[in-house]
């Protein structure tokens, strides 16, 4: 390879003859073959664009059809991310797009208790106003039914002196068991049984679940309590996915809206 030294490097001060000399001399004495490979390496670098191999321009055009081909991929795969539950109702992982809401959806005025709230002044007649007496009655009513029909059906092939007899529920024990209820939410009670929220051990004992009502007598009603006819269920259930409560929920929701307003969450 050809290479100038530091004592070749300075032409300048050399005389015009002198300098001629030197590089003819050092062209003679350097490998040529060298010099020629060194051309043809940077000739097979320095290739025209019109000359480009095959595989380059397949490169290119390949890369504009996946440029291309982009957005119908992105599309894919949101149509990949819905699926349809059993239902009939259209899930989909990626936010849907904002849309008017409809009307029914549309919440007016402030959410919270209304006026007519403002007649209770007790904790009783405030759960009154959510737990009314058409309600409970109706309550009474269907629970009492189911629980004569199974001791009916026990008693039918019981001894005689094992024979069971169900006492009625009436409204103030329909009241306590919800009473009840709410009191064991509130006191993070639901896993524990029955039997250790009526304890008797002093040290855990809580009293208000004893003074609402006897052990027994509420896992009797928690057992057969209903919210329907359970005789034609069957039929209504046909029409109707919420038949089991049905009678009980309308109520509920066009005597709540007088005394609460929703929020829209």
């Amino acid at each position: 390879m050809l290479f100038l030294g530091s004592e070749h490097c300075k032409f300048d001060k050399w005389p015009a003859d002198n300098a001629q000399k030197i590089i003819v001399q050092m062209l003679d004495e350097c490998d040529l073959s060298d010099l020629e490979d060194v051309l043809s390496e940077s000739d097979n670098e320095l290739i025209p664009h019109g000359d480009a191999p095959e595989s380059e321009d397949n490169l290119d055009v390949n890369s504009e059809e996946s440029d291309i081909a982009g957005p119908t991929s992105d599309v894919d795969s949101d149509e990949d991310d819905e699926f349809i539950a059993k239902s009939g109702r259209m899930w989909r992982s990626s936010v849907p797009p904002v849309t008017r809401s409809r009307q029914c959806n549309i919440v007016t005025g402030s959410p919270g208790p209304t006026r007519t709230t403002d007649v209770a002044t007790t904790m009783y007649e405030v759960f009154d106003m959510f737990l009314d007496d058409e309600i409970v009655d109706t309550i009474c009513t269907f629970t009492n039914a189911e629980a004569l029909r199974v001791v009916q059906e026990l008693n039918a092939n019981a001894a005689p002196n094992r024979m069971r007899i169900w006492i009625d529920v009436d409204p103030v024990e329909i009241r306590a068991f919800f009473g009840v209820l709410l009191i064991a939410g509130a006191l993070s009670c639901r896993k524990e049984t029955i039997t250790e929220m009526w304890t008797t051990d002093e040290t855990i004992r809580r009293a208000v679940f004893t003074a609402a009502m006897a052990r027994n007598r509420f896992a009797h009603i928690l057992q057969f309590i209903r919210f329907d006819d359970k005789s034609t269920r069957v039929q209504r259930k046909a029409n109707d996915k919420l038949a089991a409560i049905r009678e009980v929920w309308d109520h509920h929701h066009h005597h709540h809206h007088h005394h609460w307003h929703n929020s829209p969450f």
